[in-house]
C-alpha cells in the first residue's frame, strides 16, 4: 500500500477518476446540488430583482378590505358580473381570473324557488315561477357578461381522474416532435361551469408548480391532459389581448433516443423562451403596490381616468383566509395572482431568465478543465493549491453573478465549485497520505543506517532525498576486522553471530552519532558515508572523528569481550581493525533493479577508500586517510594529528595519491611528543623522496625511539624498503611513488 501511495501515477489517477465520476453524477442532478443551486439563484434575485417598469398589467385584488366591504367569499355572481362590466368599461385589453367558478350560485332566485312554494299561495307561486322563466339566473347573467367581454377563465388541473375535460379555446400547434412526455401531464381538472366556458374568449390553467423546496421559481405555460394540449392562464391572456387565435410550441430532439424538449412558445408576435418542460423561469420584482388595485375600488368605480385602459388585468386574491399564498425567492407569502402578474410582465418586457441547454455542457467542460489543471498544479505546487482553488471558485461565482446581472443567465456556480473543492480535498488528502507514506518509507529505510536525528530531518524534508542518483562531494569510510578468518575459526556459530553483531553495533553507534550513514555491511566490514542523504559541509571532519572514536569503542569492545571470555572459560581474541577514508565526488542514490534497490554510493573515490582500508595492514596504521580527505577538512593540522605515510598508486589506479595516518584529535596534535615526532617524520619523508637513504635510516631510528603511537610497523616497512633501494637503487625516473601490488 505504501508503494502504491508513493507512486506519482496513483496520486494523479485517483483524482482523475473522481473528477470523471463527479462529471457523470452531474447528469443525474443530485437533489442536494439542485437545492443549493436554486438557493444561489434565489440570492441572485434578492440582490438583483427585476426592475419594475410600469406595464399594462394590473392585479384586481380580492383583499381583506374588499371582503369586509362586499361580503364573504364566494361573492354572488351579480357582483362578479358588475366587476367584469366595470373592468370592461375601463378599457381593459383582457380580463383573466385566477379563480375557478366550478359551482352554481345558490343565491340566485331560481335556486330558492322551492322555498317560496311553502310561503306563497299556489296562484302566487305560479306567477313567480312564470316570471322567473323570463329572468336569467345569476349564472346566466354572468355568462351573458362574459360573452360580451374579453374574459379568460382559469381552471386547475389535478392528478385524480374525474373525466372533467376543460374546453380548449386556442389553436395549439407543434413545430417539431410531440413534447407530450416532457410536459406536465394531468388526469383530471376542476373547471368552470360549462355555460361560462362556452362563452369565454379564453380558457387557461393557473396551476403553479413548486421546486423541491416548495418555492415557486417556474410557471408552466403548456400542459397536457386528455390527449390535448392546454395553455396557461398567462399564455391565454397574451393571446386574447393580441387578438390572436394560435399558439405554436417549438420543440427539439437531438436524436431518437433523447427526450423531446420545448425550446420556445410563440403567441402572436411574442416568442417566449422556456425550459425543456415548457416552463417560464419567473424573474420577480419586489412587491409593487401600484401594480395592485383592490376589487372594492372597481366595484365602487373609484378608478382614475384611463387607469386601466389597454391593461391586462388579473383577478385574484391576497386574502390570507382564501389560502392562495405561495413562497417565492423574494417573498415567503406571495399571492398566486402576483406570480401570474410577474410572468405576464416578463413576457411583455422581454426580461427573461435564461438557462440555455449548452450551459450544462459548458459547466462540465469548465469542471473538467479546471479539475485537470488543479490536479496537475497541486502535484507541482502544493503550497499554493488552496489559493488557486479559492481563486477558481471565486472566478466561477463572479462569472455566474456577472452573467445573471447583465445577461440574466442562470449559470450554475454550485456544482463546479463543489467539484473543484472535492478535487482539492481529494488531492490534498492523497498528497498527505503520500507524504506520510514517504516519511514512513524514509524512516524505515534509513533508521537502521543513519542517526535518529538525521532520520527526522529527512522525514521533515523528504525533498532533499533525490532518488535515482546524484553527484555529490562526500567522504566514504571502510572499516574491516584484521584476521577475521582466524577469529571465526575459533568460535562456534552462536558465539560468532553474537560477536559480529556486537562489534557492528558498537561501530555503527559511533558512525550514526557523527552524522554518518551506514551504506552496507559486508561480512565483518562496514561501509559508511557522509554528506548524503543530508548535506554535511564538515563531512571529512566528521568521518575522521568517527574513525578515531571507533578505535575508542573498539578498546571498550575488546575489554568487554575479554571479561566475557574469562567467564565462559574460552580464549580471548583481541580484535584489530583497519580503517580507510577518502573524500571526493561520488554518485549517490538508489542503486539496484526495479524489484530491489538500496541507497548506496558509487565511483572511483569509493574504490580508493576501500583500497586505503586494505593498505592499513601494509603500513601498520589503524586509520589511513587520503590527501583529498585532508584537504577537505577545516584546519586539519589543528583538529587532528596526521603523519604522511606515502605517495602511493593503488592497484587499478594510474594517478598516485598521498596518504596519511590519522593518529588522534587536536589534543594529540598539540602534544610535545607528537610535535617532536612529526618534525623528525617530515624530515625522514623529505630525505626519502630525495633518495638520501642513509639519512632516512638514521631518521627512522630516531622516529622509532620517539614513537608512542604504535607506528613501529610503518617504520619497519620503510626500513626494509630503503635497505632494498641501497642494494638495488631505483631507476633514474623514480618519482617516489610506491606501487601497491595488493588491494
Amino acid at each position: 500500500m505504501v508503494k502504491i501511495l508513493r507512486h506519482k501515477n496513483f496520486i494523479t489517477l485517483i483524482p482523475i477518476i473522481i473528477l470523471i465520476s463527479i462529471i457523470a453524477l452531474r447528469l443525474f442532478e443530485p437533489t442536494i446540488v439542485q437545492r443549493e443551486r436554486l438557493i444561489i439563484f434565489d440570492i441572485y434575485q434578492l440582490l438583483q430583482p427585476r426592475i419594475y417598469q410600469p406595464l399594462p398589467v394590473k392585479i384586481i385584488d380580492i383583499d381583506d378590505e374588499s371582503l369586509k366591504r362586499i361580503g364573504q367569499w364566494p361573492w354572488s355572481r351579480t357582483v362578479i358580473s358588475q366587476l367584469i362590466t366595470n373592468l370592461s368599461n375601463a378599457g381593459t385589453a383582457a380580463i383573466g381570473f385566477d379563480i375557478v367558478f366550478a359551482e352554481a350560485d345558490n343565491t340566485s332566485l331560481h335556486n330558492t324557488l322551492p322555498l317560496w312554494k311553502q310561503i306563497l299561495s299556489d296562484v302566487e307561486y305560479k306567477q313567480l315561477k312564470t316570471k322567473l322563466v323570463t329572468i336569467p339566473s345569476y349564472d346566466e347573467a354572468l355568462a351573458q357578461v362574459i360573452a360580451k367581454t374579453k374574459v379568460v377563465l382559469g381552471f386547475s388541473f389535478i392528478q385524480q381522474t374525474n373525466n372533467t375535460v376543460p374546453v380548449v379555446k386556442s389553436g395549439i400547434s407543434i413545430s417539431g416532435a410531440s413534447p407530450q412526455q416532457t410536459l406536465l401531464n394531468f388526469q383530471g381538472a376542476v373547471k368552470n361551469l360549462d355555460l361560462f366556458e362556452q362563452v369565454a374568449t379564453g380558457n387557461g390553467s393557473f396551476n403553479i408548480t413548486a421546486e423541491i423546496d416548495s418555492i415557486v421559481r417556474r410557471l408552466p405555460l403548456i400542459y397536457h391532459a386528455n390527449n390535448n394540449y392546454y395553455p396557461s392562464l398567462v399564455l391565454e391572456l397574451l393571446r386574447v389581448a393580441q387578438g390572436d387565435t394560435g399558439i405554436i410550441i417549438k420543440t427539439q430532439q437531438v436524436n431518437e433516443n433523447e427526450p423531446v424538449t420545448v425550446e420556445s412558445i410563440k403567441v402572436g408576435n411574442t416568442i417566449i423562451p422556456t425550459d425543456a418542460a415548457g416552463n417560464l423561469l419567473v424573474y420577480y420584482t419586489q412587491e409593487i403596490p401600484t401594480r395592485t388595485i383592490p376589487a372594492w375600488k372597481i366595484l365602487e368605480n373609484k378608478l382614475q381616468s384611463n387607469e386601466l385602459s389597454g391593461n391586462i388585468v388579473l383577478v385574484g386574491t391576497s386574502a390570507a383566509g382564501l389560502k392562495d399564498q405561495r413562497p417565492t425567492p423574494l417573498n415567503s407569502f406571495s399571492p398566486g395572482v402576483e406570480i401570474q402578474a410577474n410572468a405576464l410582465e416578463q413576457v411583455i418586457s422581454g426580461s427573461y431568465l435564461y438557462r440555455p441547454d449548452w450551459l450544462t455542457g459548458l459547466e462540465i467542460t469548465v469542471m473538467a478543465v479546471i479539475g485537470l489543471f488543479l490536479i496537475r498544479f497541486m502535484s507541482r505546487f502544493g503550497s499554493m493549491s488552496i489559493i488557486v482553488t479559492l481563486l477558481f471558485i471565486s472566478i466561477i461565482v463572479a462569472v455566474s453573478w456577472y452573467t445573471f446581472k447583465y445577461y440574466h443567465w442562470l449559470v450554475d456556480p454550485v456544482y463546479p465549485s463543489i467539484a473543484i473543492l472535492i478535487i482539492y480535498l481529494i488531492v490534498s488528502l492523497l498528497n498527505y497520505f503520500k507524504s506520510e507514506s514517504e516519511r514512513k518509507y524514509v524512516r524505515n529505510a534509513f533508521s537502521h543506517y543513519i542517526s535518529p536525528a538525521l532520520v527526522e530531518k529527512l522525514v521533515k524534508n523528504t525533498e532533499v532525498l533525490t532518488l535515482g542518483g546524484e553527484m555529490r562531494d562526500m567522504s566514504v569510510l571502510f572499516c574491516d576486522i584484521r584476521g577475521f578468518t582466524s577469529i571465526s575459526e575459533q568460535l562456534d556459530a552462536g558465539h560468532l553471530t553474537q560477536f559480529i553483531n556486537q562489534f557492528l553495533t558498537s561501530m555503527t553507534t559511533v558512525i550514526l552519532n557523527e552524522k554518518g550513514t551506514i551504506d552496507k555491511y559486508i561480512g565483518d566490514c562496514i561501509m559508511a558515508l557522509w554528506n548524503a542523504p543530508l548535506e554535511d559541509i564538515n563531512h571529512a571532519t566528521n568521518a575522521c572523528t568517527a574513525a578515531l572514536k571507533m578505535l575508542d569503542a573498539l578498546t571498550l569492545f575488546n575489554n568487554n569481550h575479554e571479561i566475557l571470555a574469562r567467564k565462559e572459560n574460552r580464549p580471548f581474541i583481541k580484535v584489530h581493525v583497519g580503517i580507510g577514508i577518502n573524500s571526493g565526488i561520488c554518485c549517490v542514490g538508489n542503486m539496484g533493479s526495479n524489484m530491489r534497490f538500496d541507497y548506496s554510493v558509487l565511483g572511483d573515490n569509493v574504490n580508493l577508500a576501500s583500497r586505503l582500508e586494505g593498505q592499513s595492514k601494509t603500513y601498520g596504521a589503524n586509520i589511513i586517510i587520503s590527501e583529498y580527505t585532508l584537504a577537505s577538512m577545516k584546519m586539519p593540522h589543528q583538529e587532528f594529528a596526521v603523519l604522511e605515510l606515502d605517495l602511493m598508486r593503488v592497484k587499478g589506479k594510474l594517478k598516485p595519491v598521498r596518504i596519511y595516518a590519522l593518529l588522534g584529535f587536536s589534543g594529540v596534535a598539540n602534544s610535545d611528543d607528537f610535535i617532536q615526532l612529526a618534525e623528525i617524520h617530515r624530515n625522514m619523508m623529505t630525505s626519502y623522496y630525495l633518495q638520501n637513504w642513509q639519512e632516512v635510516l638514521l631518521l627512522i631510528n630516531r622516529c622509532q625511539a620517539l614513537d608512542k603511537f604504535d607506528l613501529s610497523g610503518f617504520y619497519q616497512v620503510y626500513q626494509q624498503r630503503v635497505e632494498s633501494f641501497i642494494a638495488t637503487p631505483p631507476e633514474s625516473s623514480w618519482d617516489g611513488v610506491y606501487i601497491a601490488t595488493v588491494k
